[in-house]
């Protein structure tokens, strides 16, 4: 798929699946309750799909890396069930409504920024089966938290090279780079970003260094928009950032003519506090895209 091809397209909205569980009063790592969730809420008409997000602790090859600020990762990779792709996307596919991009597995970035020679394989081989997962379920963007948050000394080209190798095998799904958080010295995460053709721009990230002005130069190769924010009396909110929620969107969509995929990051737990708030907080939402038939 051709990036001009994705952004010319109708705006759509979806929403990530990894706290949504809490509205049926099950765990994270309850994959079968994720698909029913994403079943309930798209049969509302008010998301067109999903980013499903891949979690480390379903994988059974060892427990998830970033324990540094998810110290409760370890825990839950110890007692929850374990996935293949092929039982994620039988899964996912159950629902009925499409996944519109995959999350890949967070620890990606740690271990392609490993000084250890088998765990940047490893980080590969994740990269790899996140491909998979996505052209099983027919999801046409892959999101990538592509290096080590904390650390200090790596190298981005080299992290550019080894995505693209991988990429090349499937043409048709685009690796959308997040601007997550970097201690890389003297740069800043658009710095990083902005050597990607494909970028997952996440409002949070970009207001914790405020730089949302400097992606309008990106703007063409932005493929997904990460809407953070809580809900708080009903709106939309985004706590800690130099702009509004509403600012951020409007500066995307009207200032920078972006009409790509938005995915809706509710931002923990307590952003979903029930149903039917969830529920008027996205029809605000979509009315605001201009999505509301």
């Amino acid at each position: 798929m051709s990036l001009r091809k994705v952004n010319a397209m109708k705006s759509l909205l979806s929403i990530t699946t990894a706290p949504l569980n809490i509205l049926v009063g099950k765990r994270y790592t309850d994959l079968q309750s994720t698909a029913n969730i994403m079943s309930q809420l798209g049969k509302t008409g008010l998301v067109d799909g999903f980013e499903f997000q891949d979690l480390a602790e379903w994988d059974e090859r060892g427990a998830p890396r970033d324990d540094r600020t998810k110290s409760h990762r370890n825990g839950e990779w110890q007692k929850c069930a374990k996935f293949s792709n092929e039982e994620k996307a039988t899964n996912l596919l159950s629902s009925g409504f499409p996944t519109l991009s995959i999350h890949a597995n967070r620890d990606v970035g740690i271990y392609l920024c490993s000084e250890k020679d088998d765990e940047r394989e490893h980080g590969k081989r994740l990269v790899h089966e996140s491909y998979q997962l996505a052209d099983l379920v027919g999801a046409r963007i892959v999101v990538f938290h592509l290096w080590d948050t904390w650390k200090e000394n790596f190298n981005p080209s080299i992290l550019r090279d080894d995505l693209n190798h991988i990429s090349s095998e499937f043409p048709d799904i685009l690796a959308a780079v997040e601007n997550v958080p970097t201690h890389l010295e003297g740069k800043t995460p658009f710095d990083i970003v902005r050597k990607f053709p494909h970028i997952t721009l996440d409002t949070r990230w970009a207001g914790m260094y405020d730089e949302l002005d400097a992606f309008e130069d990106l703007k063409d190769r932005i493929v997904n928009v990460h809407l953070r924010g809580t809900i708080e009396d009903g709106q939309w909110a985004l706590l800690n950032a130099p702009y509004s929620f509403d600012d951020a969107l409007q500066q995307v969509i009207h200032t920078w003519g972006y009409s790509g995929l938005f995915t809706l990051e509710p931002e923990g737990v307590k952003s979903i506090p029930s149903w039917d708030e969830i529920i008027s907080a996205i029809t605000k939402l979509r009315g605001s895209l201009g999505l509301l038939s």
